[in-house]
């Protein structure tokens, strides 16, 4: 009898659970253009990005998240463009909300591999990443995102870029999420 009632129990928990859970799926599509001048001419980088994006709402103000990111870097100052892709999984605290727009934050982890010519190179990183969602309808939001700070590693030990960013980035990505 009590192992029915255990079983009844855990069935009734995992149903509601369900009834209540959010996954959404959708994506983003990134810029980012970086303007830099070396020996009196100016150089501009550009990268193009394309996230699927996969997540779960565990309340109103949190989530949880992982996107799967495929990137194209031109180099502006005639270096090898650069193919490649990377992984983000992320939290999401949403605090603030007005009417149909919430404010949210993100902490995100990254790792990244690029393929330049004659090398692959592969790195990490952590973000902090302000955004929007906007309802478009009770299961259609519009999603925007940048960032305002990272910290990342790329590379080997004998050639190995370290970067820092404390400022809103020129990183924007903008796109759509689908509830369940």
């Amino acid at each position: 009898m009590k192992k029915k009632v255990l079983f009844l129990g855990v069935l009734l928990f995992v149903l509601t659970a369900s009834v209540n859970a959010q996954v959404y799926v959708g994506g983003t599509l990134g810029i980012s253009a970086e303007n830099y001048k070396t020996e009196g001419k100016s150089y501009t980088n550009s990268v193009y990005s394309i996230s699927p994006e996969i997540g779960y709402n565990i309340n109103q103000h949190w989530a949880v998240g992982a996107s799967l990111g495929l990137f194209y870097s031109v180099a502006g100052g005639g270096g090898d463009d650069i193919n490649g892709f990377g992984f983000s999984p992320y939290v999401r605290g949403t605090f603030a909300q007005v009417g149909a727009v919430r404010f949210f934050t993100e902490a995100a982890f990254s790792y990244e591999k690029a393929e330049l010519e004659d090398y692959d190179m592969d790195g990490w990183g952590v973000a902090l990443r302000p955004g929007i969602l906007v309802d478009l309808s009770k299961r259609l939001q519009l999603v925007g995102r940048t960032q305002l700070f990272s910290y990342s590693e790329a590379g080997e030990d004998s050639y190995k870029v370290k970067k820092m960013d404390f400022a809103i980035s020129n990183n924007w990505e903008i796109g759509v999420l689908f509830n369940f």
